[in-house]
């Protein structure tokens, strides 16, 4: 089932989607993260992490580019090997 998501917190967007990577829901959390950091503004402090944890899961999956793109915007070298 797609959701929409409009008007999403980045803070209750976040600790949604590690719930969902803690449950096995890899789909859920990546589709969760990347339209709630599409369409939020918020503070670095918030959003930073947010970058993280789908950089890392799109790792995880295989996706190189996406998480090499999170890495980018986090100026992260680490991330992006």
């Amino acid at each position: 089932m797609t959701q929409t998501f409009r008007d999403v917190d980045l803070t209750q967007a976040f600790a949604q989607a590690k719930r969902h990577l803690a449950s096995g829901q890899t789909n859920e959390a990546l589709e969760l993260l990347a339209a709630a950091l599409g369409q939020t503004y918020a503070l670095e402090q918030d959003y930073a992490p947010a970058v993280a944890l789908l950089g890392n899961t799109l790792a995880q999956q295989g996706d190189a580019r996406g998480a090499i793109t999170c890495a980018w915007y986090l100026n992260d070298d680490r991330m992006a090997e």
